[in-house]
């Protein structure tokens, strides 16, 4: 080193050393040429920096970057594997009989999530179903599929007994779930006492049923279609009673049971009405404009598909952000 310069590191911690002990003991003198340490280091190790990375770094001919893709690639894969399953269980006839495809396919989803879990394949908590996910990108092309396919003739003939099983079965079994809560809450076999509009916000969530695996047992075993479009119209009509009973509910609870009026009462029954044939006419009117698009699309039918799915999911997410019932538009 005395033969020539010194190397350019020498030099940045020399000159850090010098001017730390130039300025003394004095505590302010130190304060003011701190920065300076502090910038002189920096410089050091975003040199040292360089010279690493630029030893180190090499560009690669080929790289995989999984994770970049994950979630996806997984989510892609168990739709795949629930198709393929699907078609063996209609190829082997005897194991449908013996076991409802849904339970099959419930089976198969736990297995396939247990084998990622322990294996560790994928994380997750990547993968977690949320109210979200459900009920904005895995419900509407249900019920969409399912109201496609019915037969309306056979649903308007039968829409006294729908209604009855919709509306008046809806809202006895909430009365009744609800007053028994209360009651045992009373007589205590509830250790905790629960206030009558709480017990009532409970039993308008669970009240409505959703009977996808007996329809799709209907289906397959092709029953009358009385009995079917029964089930199915009382399980799509439902939704716009269950919707305004929880809302109805969790709004007095809001409230406040001691503050409640005749006109607090008299507007969740109106709202009732309201979420009902708002959310018809959303899809009236959606449907409306696919038939009037559909008119003018002769030369360009690779398109109309696409029109029938995204005015269907429209027409779902409108009325949704409306409140009002996306099952019925």
């Amino acid at each position: 080193m005395a033969s020539g310069l010194p190397s350019r590191p020498f030099v940045l911690v020399a000159t850090s050393l010098f001017l730390l002990c130039s300025v003394g003991p004095s505590c302010d003198a130190l304060d003011k040429n701190q920065p300076d340490a502090i910038v002189s280091s920096h410089q050091f190790n975003d040199e040292s920096h360089k010279v690493v990375t630029n030893q180190t770094h090499r560009y690669k001919l080929v790289s995989f970057k999984f994770d970049h893709v994950e979630v996806p690639y997984v989510i892609c894969l168990w739709i795949l594997l629930a198709c393929i399953a699907k078609i063996g269980f209609h190829l082997y006839d005897k194991l449908p009989h013996v076991f409802p495809e849904s339970c099959l396919l419930i089976t198969l989803g736990i297995l396939v999530g247990v084998t990622l879990y322990f294996t560790e394949t994928a994380n997750s908590g990547q993968y977690t179903l949320n109210a979200n996910t459900f009920f904005l990108f895995l419900l509407p092309p249900i019920i969409y599929d399912a109201g496609y396919h019915m037969p309306n003739r056979a649903f308007f003939n039968n829409i006294g007994t729908i209604l009855l099983l919709a509306v008046v079965n809806t809202l006895w079994n909430t009365m009744g779930i609800g007053i028994c809560l209360y009651g045992m809450s009373q007589i205590g076999w509830i250790h905790s006492e629960i206030s009558l509009l709480h017990c009532f916000v409970f039993s308008s969530l669970i009240s409505a049923v959703d009977p996808v695996a007996v329809l799709a047992i209907f289906e397959e075993i092709q029953v009358n279609e009385i009995l079917y479009i029964i089930v199915f119209g009382e399980s799509l009509l439902n939704d716009g009673v269950t919707v305004v009973l929880y809302h109805m509910m969790d709004g007095f609870t809001e409230i406040g049971q001691a503050n409640l009026q005749i006109v607090d009462f008299v507007t969740g029954f109106a709202q009732f009405f309201i979420v009902v044939f708002g959310g018809t006419l959303i899809g009236v009117v959606y449907g409306l404009v696919g038939a009037f698009i559909t008119k003018y699309t002769d030369h360009v039918r690779v398109l109309e598909p696409l029109f029938v799915f995204v005015l269907g999911y429209l027409a779902y997410l409108t009325a949704e952000s409306m409140e009002l019932s996306g099952i019925l538009a």
